[in-house]
């Protein structure tokens, strides 16, 4: 387990490649949506990797920066809250062990 804080990781930290797909693919598994439709959210909050980049974050293969990582799950928690839920997707200051908050996050506004 790395000793640092999630929000000093950089992009090639294994640690945080690992971290960081958790999370997303968590929350990508309790939405409804497709890789493909994560990309066009995250690009519409401002992300720029390719979808190419998106997925390989997805499978842990590439880094991501805690900016990225954000715009990722902010891209999530946005889908998310537009159906009245709350945001289970932890961005990178809120990573610990866990790889998401509690799915009994998923409430009702």
């Amino acid at each position: 387990m790395s000793t640092k804080k999630p929000g000093n990781r950089r992009p090639d930290d294994p640690a945080a490649a690992t971290d960081s797909a958790a999370v997303l693919r968590s929350g990508l598994a309790l939405s409804s949506l497709t890789p493909q439709q994560l990309w066009v959210d995250y690009t519409g909050v401002g992300g720029g990797m390719s979808l190419a980049e998106v997925i390989e974050v997805l499978r842990g293969a590439r880094g991501v920066s805690d900016y990225e990582h954000n715009l990722l799950a902010q891209a999530l928690n946005d889908h998310f809250t537009e159906q009245g839920l709350d945001h289970p997707v932890a961005y990178a200051s809120d990573r610990e062990d866990l790889p998401t908050r509690s799915t009994r996050g998923l409430r009702r506004r």
